[in-house]
């Protein structure tokens, strides 16, 4: 039996809106650890600043920080991007699409219909929510083509045939 589109739609609209919620959890412990470490370098002694181990270590805690920092608000502004679509028939798969797609070879006896939602990479981290990233092998095979579409893709020496069946 088919899933009903507009409750998928529905599931991942949930799940990226706790992820959203975690990431904005992250940025304020992110921000709490930076003025921290800004804290510890404001209170080292200089002195000679080519021999003092604290000093660098300090530099490197808020240099870390600073990338997590802004790997989270870049997370943060692709949630909110895919967060900000509409459940609508679109004519072809981008970032944020929800895509219907039907194993057409090799014949399964398991399933042979899926339904993902193309996020990024950093985000494709749950597996088990059908998450796929735009850089898999799949994700790159279907990107900017459009519903009736079959695409093939090549894993461990055996090549799998999808057919794109509905896009939103």
């Amino acid at each position: 039996m088919a899933t009903n589109l507009k409750d998928e739609f529905d599931k991942f609209y949930e799940i990226l809106q706790n992820y959203k919620i975690t990431t904005l959890d992250k940025i304020k412990k992110s921000g709490e650890n930076l003025r921290i470490y800004e804290q510890e370098l404001a209170s080292i002694d200089k002195g000679d600043a080519s021999e003092n181990a604290p000093l660098q270590i300090a530099k490197d805690k808020i240099a870390t920080e600073n990338s997590t920092l802004h790997k989270l608000n870049l997370q943060l502004e692709a949630l909110e991007t895919m967060l900000d679509t509409d459940y609508k028939s679109t004519p072809f798969v981008h970032l944020g699409s929800i895509v219907r797609l039907q194993l057409v070879k090799p014949k399964s006896e398991r399933e042979s219909e899926f339904v993902f939602k193309v996020v990024l990479p950093e985000l494709a981290d749950f597996a088990t929510k059908r998450l796929l990233a735009t850089d898999s092998i799949v994700g790159k095979a279907i990107m900017d083509h459009d519903v009736n579409s079959e695409v093939t893709v090549v894993s461990q020496s055996t090549a799998y045939t999808y057919k794109i069946l509905e896009v939103y």
